[in-house]
């Protein structure tokens, strides 16, 4: 093959690859014009009329968070509603916004250097305020701490359009535990029930959002993903309590008390055996 037919060939081949490529990214505006930005503005009109309503009837809603020891449970108070959207012609994503107010800060005692680490990492997820007093040990290591905890939590309920997917992600940030947990809705199901459906969950009432199938898949997901993060702490904690064991091991035995006691045991020890020796018939040096 010739030269000029080669490059003709690569040419042919370009051509046919952004033909393709166009081709593909008119399928998927089309999809987004037909499917997903319907959607989109009907879950940001639905956002809308929401908060709206809300603002008016003052509705008390209640979540409670297990912000305390032991995974002890806080009643907060579900409030201050907004919307952020990326764009009103063309959405992509849309957010709800409230926030889970404590009735008043709250303050508790955490002992152990491990312990203390691993509430503070919980409350840090959560993105939330509080304040965190530590006390000291004679190494001057971390021995306890005053945690006094002052929200409110930030919750975030978001609808995506996922274009390459085909379908919607619901995102829930810190709605009943800290960190992020989704799911998918194919356009057909994204209708004005699961709308209703998916507010009255946001008001903490006892629906079943995603489904019976969908929502075991949910929860084994959660599950495994409580179940991961539980080894990790555990880790964590075996690896700060054997730290901390090697390091009084090292400051105990380096201690000079601890080398002169040693050193008098020593020649004690020796003094008696050459006293055993003198005493034993037979014996000499």
């Amino acid at each position: 093959m010739g030269l000029l037919d080669e490059l003709r060939e690569k040419a042919e081949e370009q051509r046919t690859q952004s033909e393709r490529l166009a081709a593909l990214e008119a399928e998927l505006a089309d999809f987004y014009r037909e499917e997903l930005r319907p959607r989109m503005h009907q879950a940001y009109n639905f956002f809308q009329q929401l908060v709206e309503h809300l603002k008016e009837v003052n509705e008390e809603c209640t979540a409670d968070y297990a912000l305390l020891p032991e995974d002890g449970q806080v009643t907060c108070l579900q409030s201050d509603y907004s919307i952020i959207i990326d764009s009103s012609e063309e959405p992509t994503q849309l957010e709800l916004r409230c926030k889970a107010h404590l009735p008043e800060p709250i303050e508790f005692d955490i002992k152990g250097k491990a312990e203390v680490l691993r509430h503070s990492k919980l409350l840090d997820k959560f993105d939330m305020k509080y304040e965190r007093t530590d006390s000291k040990d004679a190494r001057f290591d971390l021995a306890s701490a005053r945690f006094k905890v002052i929200g409110p939590i930030p919750i975030r309920v978001a609808i995506k359009a996922n274009l390459e997917n085909k379908n919607l992600s619901v995102i829930f940030r810190n709605f009943d535990a800290s960190g992020v947990k989704s799911a998918r809705i194919v356009p057909s199901k994204f209708n004005d029930d699961f709308l209703d459906t998916l507010g009255r969950y946001i008001l903490r009432q006892p629906v079943n959002l995603f489904g019976g199938e969908l929502s075991k898949e949910a929860r084994r997901k959660l599950r495994e993903k409580l179940e991961l993060q539980r080894e990790e702490e555990a880790r964590e904690r075996r690896a700060l309590e054997a730290e901390r064991a090697a390091l009084e091991k090292f400051e105990y035995e380096n201690r000079t008390s601890v080398k002169l006691a040693r050193a008098v045991s020593s020649a004690t020890d020796k003094l008696k055996s050459q006293l055993a020796r003198l005493k034993t018939p037979g014996k000499s040096d």
